[in-house]
């Protein structure tokens, strides 16, 4: 991976430690993460923030799905268990 910075009027090579690029600013970084997206696995660029890899649109919901598997009570709330995976189909 690469990154450049503008500089006057010319891009110029800058260092990346580890393949990742951290954005102070936004307090975001973008980097190599090997791992499996879309049924394939393979090298991705994806964000980060200072404790870990961003969540994508399946994982957060997998996330909120295990979550309410995990804490359900004997009387669960499967409506909204049930939601969350129709949304994860569909996705």
């Amino acid at each position: 991976m690469r990154a450049f910075q503008l500089i006057g009027t010319r891009y110029e090579a800058i260092s990346l430690p580890e393949n990742g690029l951290w954005l102070a600013e936004l307090e975001l970084g973008l980097g190599l993460w090997q791992g499996f997206y879309k049924q394939t696995t393979s090298l991705w660029l994806r964000w980060y923030n200072a404790a870990s890899w961003m969540l994508t649109r399946v994982e957060k919901l997998n996330k909120n799905v295990n979550g309410l598997n995990n804490n359900a009570n004997g009387q669960g709330d499967w409506q909204s268990i049930c939601d969350h995976r129709e949304l994860i189909r569909t996705v």
